[in-house]
């Protein structure tokens, strides 16, 4: 039930967005304009997760309270692949890592972007507790530890010097 909703959700600020929300949604269950709440939350929304969740939530007050409690019960554990990007990634790419993870992961993963702009490029990311660096900035600092010795000769080699030009 809770698929189409787990499907729709895109990142880590998606969730605790829709969070804030269902928590808004069943405290104006009870309440004289809960109504208004409700369509102005449906607005902020979108149209496609508000569909979603029309189309799950049942008639009565009890029943669409209970569910709003269990959906935010399946939203706090939604699983989460946190990235770290040398870059600010557009929105097109964002989808792109999505529709990857929740492919090859599951639909209940989210990503959780963030920008290091000293990793070069590459990326840096945990998954459940596992943490990989595969930044380019690591990749360099590995290669010079194993090799910089052999730079530092072929650079001290005669005509291999820098050159310069007095004026």
């Amino acid at each position: 039930m809770y698929s189409e909703v787990l499907e729709k959700l895109k990142t880590k600020e998606d969730v605790d967005v829709l969070r804030g929300h269902l928590d808004i949604l069943v405290s104006s269950l009870y309440s004289s304009d809960g109504k208004k709440k409700a369509i102005e939350i449906n607005e902020r929304l979108g149209v496609g997760m508000a569909k979603v969740l029309d189309g799950i939530l049942p008639a009565g007050d009890r029943d669409r309270e209970e569910l709003l409690r269990k959906l935010q019960t399946e939203l706090g554990e939604v699983r989460v692949l946190e990235l770290v990007l040398s870059f600010d990634p557009p929105g097109r790419v964002i989808d792109e890592i999505c529709v990857w993870v929740k492919k090859n992961l599951g639909t209940d993963v989210v990503v959780d972007i963030s920008v290091d702009r000293r990793i070069a490029g590459g990326v840096k990311l945990t998954y459940e507790g596992v943490y990989r660096d595969l930044s380019l900035k690591k990749s360099l600092s590995e290669w010079f530890s194993r090799n910089g010795r052999k730079v530092g000769e072929i650079l001290a080699k005669p005509g291999n010097q820098r050159r310069t030009i007095n004026h």
